[in-house]
């Protein structure tokens, strides 16, 4: 606090009544309006908050009403006494009896087919597994919804209802015809004889009803907004995108997750709200972006800081007038001790008023005039000299004259015939670039790949092929960034030292692929080589040790070092060996993207 007030204290006049006026005036009204705004905004949020809560209660609303109609129909046709009569005729043994009440049945069914566009279809399944179905898309009793069923007692709201009483609601299944996919959700009803209640459940009533029935409830505005529906078993009843219909939400899984994976509002500050229909068992959600509700707020406040920074200008022009005077003041008074401080005893200060500044000014005179009758000689200033440095430029290969030298002899080799040495030129050449290029950046797992066949193709040829390769690569993370040569300092220690003595037989596998979260990539090296002693696996596994240890080297130690360096507690590794049998390096690397 010390240091703060003596650095103002050391600061011209204007800029201490411009610092006071910054800090006493404006930035209190910044604060202020800061804190209004988020007093604003809180109030905002909630007052939306209260607004979503009663849309979705009005959603519940007509979702009942809907299910009301639907279940309605239901009734109707349970209680339908032609229909009963019908069903006990169809599971009857003779066989024109059946055909005669199946007909009767359908054209009942048929009937039906009122002002609910959306019901799909309506269907009778008997005990005995004797079914009518009438189809209202196709208008037919064959070609139905349930067409690949060969005993409608299998599906799943036949199922559903066969221990219920009342009535009951299949969630949204996603169903198969004809190479497309149609999402329906199902009312099941098991049917009595009212004459006959000792025979119990004569037959189940089914009515399908196409998803989007619910799709009209749930529609919203602009693409800001989403609304959804789910069972209390976190099924998917409606989503405004088909494919999300009728999964099932793991039980540690929010219900927003549904919103970021089918990447609507994608970039969007989400918030969500939540209705529950006790009745139904589901619930209702609304997810929107608080930042499109809160935009014209936030154009306000744009508006207020340039209001704020405009006052501000004019406050800093009307001070710089108003301190101009009184620097013009003390800028003499200043220019003239300056003239005394190069030995110009001869200056005399103008005297502008009686004021303070004024007294300042002939004190300063009575004081030039007393020191230049004290001093009789001045010395001559010393004029300084500057020697010029010469630094020793370091002697540098232009990588360049190493390029094109390879190229030369490439076409050389070219020339006499020798392609298996123009191969290994054109590879060096390759490596070369590759390492000396932006060492420190980062390649996609492609390119990496490359650069490690290159690599091992030409450390083959030096050791007479003693050793073999395998790369195994999930092609998922060809496009995943990775640092250059993090891996390379691995690859050679496998060659170098695992097969140091080995003339035959040797291989060394690599393969790259997803973590099981798929946040980071996993890679292993195993060689079948001589292996590490123990003492010497553990080092190496203990973070501690090998981030204790001194810089310098280019083997495993550096090689783990930037691992730690580049991803942090996030990178791992983990080494296995036994000696005479080889060793398996796995190393676990963060997905990361570099700007």
């Amino acid at each position: 606090m010390k240091n703060l007030l003596k650095r103002f204290n050391d600061l011209k006049l204007g800029y201490k009544i411009l610092f006071s006026f910054l800090f006493g005036g404006i930035l209190p009204i910044l604060l202020s309006q800061e804190v209004s705004f988020y007093m604003n905004t809180r109030y905002m949020t909630q007052n939306m908050d209260e607004m979503i809560k009663n849309n979705l209660e009005q959603m519940s609303e007509r979702t009942d009403l809907t299910l009301q109609v639907y279940s309605n129909l239901l009734y109707q046709i349970y209680t339908d006494d032609d229909i009963i009569e019908n069903i006990n005729e169809l599971q009857d043994d003779t066989v024109m009896g059946k055909v005669i009440a199946y007909n009767r049945i359908y054209n009942r069914l048929k009937q039906y087919n009122v002002s609910e566009k959306e019901i799909r279809s309506i269907s009778i399944i008997c005990n005995n597994g004797s079914s009518v179905t009438y189809d209202f898309e196709t208008g037919s009793a064959l070609n139905t919804l349930w067409s690949g069923n060969k005993d409608m007692r299998e599906i799943q709201p036949y199922q559903d209802a066969i221990d219920k009483i009342g009535l009951v609601i299949t969630p949204t299944m996603k169903m198969e015809e004809d190479g497309k996919n149609s999402y329906l959700f199902h009312l099941s009803k098991r049917m009595f004889d009212l004459d006959a209640l000792d025979k119990g459940t004569i037959a189940t009533a089914v009515i399908s009803v196409n998803a989007s029935a619910l799709g009209e409830i749930c529609n919203t505005e602009t693409e800001n907004e989403v609304a959804f529906i789910l069972n209390d078993e976190k099924q998917v009843i409606y989503y405004p995108e088909e494919m999300f219909m009728g999964i099932t939400l793991d039980e540690n899984v929010k219900p927003i997750k549904v919103v970021e994976l089918s990447k609507l509002l994608k970039n969007k500050t989400k918030l969500i709200n939540e209705y529950d229909n006790e009745t139904i068992g589901w619930k209702f959600y609304y997810v929107y972006d608080k930042d499109y509700v809160l935009k014209d707020m936030r154009s306000l406040q744009l508006h207020i800081l340039i209001v704020v920074f405009v006052v501000i200008i004019l406050s800093i022009i009307l001070i710089t007038y108003t301190v101009r005077n009184v620097h013009h003041s003390i800028n003499g008074v200043v220019q003239g001790m300056n003239q005394i401080k190069k030995g110009n005893l001869d200056v005399i200060i103008p005297v502008n008023g009686k004021d303070e500044i004024g007294q300042v000014a002939e004190n300063f005179n009575e004081m030039a005039l007393e020191i230049k009758s004290l001093i009789h000689e001045v010395k001559d200033a010393l004029h300084k000299q500057k020697n010029a440095e010469i630094k020793a430029l370091e002697a540098q290969i232009n990588p360049h004259f190493l390029y094109n030298t390879l190229d030369s002899i490439n076409w050389m080799a070219i020339e006499k015939g020798d392609y298996e040495i123009s191969t290994m030129l054109c590879n060096l050449g390759v490596i070369l670039r590759y390492s000396i290029n932006k060492s420190n950046h980062m390649v996609t797992v492609r390119e990496m790949v490359d650069w490690i066949e290159k690599y091992i193709s030409l450390q083959k040829i030096r050791f007479n092929d003693a050793f073999d390769y395998k790369l195994s690569i999930d092609d998922a993370t060809e496009s995943i960034e990775i640092y250059k040569l993090l891996i390379q300092p691995f690859i050679e220690n496998a060659i170098i030292h695992g097969f140091d003595g080995v003339e035959q037989g040797g291989v060394i596998s690599i393969d790259i692929l997803f973590t099981e979260r798929k946040n980071a990539i996993c890679v292993i090296i195993e060689d079948n080589g001589n292996g590490m002693q123990k003492n010497i696996v553990d080092k190496y596994n203990d973070r501690d040790w090998v981030l204790k240890q001194e810089e310098g080297s280019i083997g495993l130690q550096n090689a783990l070092s930037r691992i730690a360096m580049y991803y942090g507690e996030e990178g791992k590794w983990n080494i296995n060996s036994m000696e005479g049998m080889g060793t398996v390096i796995t190393l676990i690397l963060p997905i990361v993207t570099i700007e």
